[in-house]
């Protein structure tokens, strides 16, 4: 069917359908239409053949599986259409509970804070569910939770390649807790063999005994939306990864017994970039790597799929102060981290961009941070004020991304200071902001130095272990960083 583009009604239309969900071989695919007829596709590439797991699990608890990872892809289609009214999840209904709706809902909606404000969306919970009625009365799930036998290494480590999964691969690496790392290539992002590869290269640099990867291919988030639909109710778009990709990482976990999640999401998570004064909601880029966030998609997981699988962030109990400083001494894998989300490895004109080289100028040798980024001193970039007046609290928002909190960039910038480094958004830093930083230099240093053992979900296995190295690493910082202050 062919979308009419020059209706004046939504060229999307009211229902979003699941099509269908399938596999063969190393293959998942997943299809999805728009009651107009428009429709996406995306299709996951395992490194091994998933008939083994329906083999070893049952076909119907893998079709479970599957629908997670459907149902939480589906959701970024909904941002494309506001007014959307239902989700059709056709004979998948059946998969669909109570505590499963709620979970997908508030996830949706907390995701997608930043898209509701952009927006003007203080009250969008997303679409109904067709079967609602009838699917709302199931409050089990169809199979009952299974506990896997654990395989020889327990943890697996969810490496984007950035400086936070340095910082846990080497966390783990330094207490001597065995784990296995994977990666995922997006299209999104660009070339899948040139993600592939700058993740390789610093996997390389740590004690990853098997490193797994997983190419997604994502007809969604990969065409020129929202503009190639003229009349869509929507500026832009916006995807969710990190739900989606916990659950699209469940067959690791049936197929080689890990019984460890491990991710790199570190405290300043929990703080949002505003509160929207319509309804006084924080609004945070951020949540679903915060400690709410995860709590949830954890006790759900347990509850309902994998009992004896812990989700959880080994950087949850400190902030980026602490993760710089730890990784410091790493100067050879350095240079192998990317982080940027617009052109990988690094644009160098982006907010991501502009803060991670503002931590590594701060707390890293120069040859090391030319060695990363190359020689360009991005505070002096006229590009970039915008975003640098932002992080320095000057602005009505800190941006949109995955950034520390105000004080920490300003810690950052007074340690760039004390090193000479020069540009204009130093001197804005030097006359608008460096007296009321050095008024609260102390109780600034101390809040992001310290570690912090409440409201983690790190198991008990490594808790212990985890802490008492992060203890380590802040009685340094604390020694060194603040006689420089």
């Amino acid at each position: 069917m062919d979308v009419d583009l020059t209706a004046k009604e939504p060229a999307i239309g009211d229902i979003l359908k699941l099509e269908s969900i399938s596999h063969c071989g190393s293959q998942l695919h997943m299809s999805y239409c728009f009651s107009s007829g428009l429709s996406f596709t995306t299709t996951l590439w395992y490194p091994f053949q998933l008939e083994e797991l329906d083999s070893k699990y049952g076909i119907s608890f893998m079709e479970e599986v599957y629908f997670h990872c459907a149902l939480f892809e589906m959701n970024k289609l909904c941002t494309l259409a506001p007014s959307l009214k239902y989700i059709d999840l056709g004979t998948y209904s059946t998969f669909l509970t109570k505590g499963l709706e709620e979970l997908w809902r508030i996830l949706s909606a907390k995701a997608f804070g930043e898209w509701r404000f952009l927006h003007n969306l203080p009250n969008w919970k997303g679409p109904k569910f067709c079967m609602t009625e009838q699917s709302s009365t199931t409050s089990e799930s169809k199979n009952p939770a299974i506990s896997i036998e654990g395989g020889p290494v327990q943890c697996l480590v969810f490496c984007g390649g950035g400086k936070d999964s340095l910082a846990s691969m080497k966390l783990l690496e330094e207490i001597g807790e065995p784990f296995h790392s994977l990666s995922y290539a997006l299209s999104i992002y660009g070339s899948a063999q040139l993600q592939h590869s700058l993740t390789d290269s610093l996997v390389k640099h740590t004690a990853s005994k098997k490193h797994h990867r997983v190419t997604l291919i994502d007809t969604f988030s990969s065409s020129p939306l929202p503009s190639a639909i003229p009349n869509a109710e929507v500026k832009s778009v916006i995807c969710a990864e990190t739900p989606s990709t916990i659950f699209e990482g469940l067959p690791f976990a049936l197929m080689y017994g890990y019984t460890q999640f491990c991710l790199a999401h570190e405290r300043s998570a929990n703080k949002g970039n505003l509160v929207w004064d319509v309804n006084s909601e924080e609004i945070n880029h951020q949540w679903v790597k915060s400690y709410n966030g995860e709590i949830l998609i954890t006790s759900y997981i347990k509850e309902n799929l994998i009992s004896n699988l812990a989700y959880f962030s080994s950087l949850m109990p400190i902030h980026d102060p602490l993760i710089f400083y730890s990784i410091a001494p790493y100067t050879a894998a350095i240079p192998f981290t990317h982080s940027c989300n617009q052109r990988k490895p690094w644009c160098l004109r982006c907010p991501k961009c502009c803060y991670v080289w503002l931590g590594y100028s701060a707390y890293f040798s120069e040859a090391t941070v030319h060695a990363t980024f190359g020689n360009e001193n991005l505070l002096d970039v006229e590009e970039n004020q915008l975003f640098f007046t932002q992080m320095l609290g000057l602005g009505e928002q800190i941006p949109f991304e995955c950034i520390g909190q105000v004080d920490e960039i300003r810690m950052a910038f007074q340690f760039c200071h004390l090193k000479g480094i020069k540009g204009k958004a130093m001197a804005v830093f030097e006359a608008k902001v460096a007296a009321q930083f050095d008024a609260q230099k102390l109780d600034i240093a101390s809040k992001f130095g310290k570690v912090y053992t409440h409201d983690i979900c790190i198991p008990e296995s490594l808790a212990e272990r985890l802490l008492l190295k992060l203890g380590e690493i802040s009685e340094r910082f604390q020694d060194k960083m603040l006689k420089l202050l």
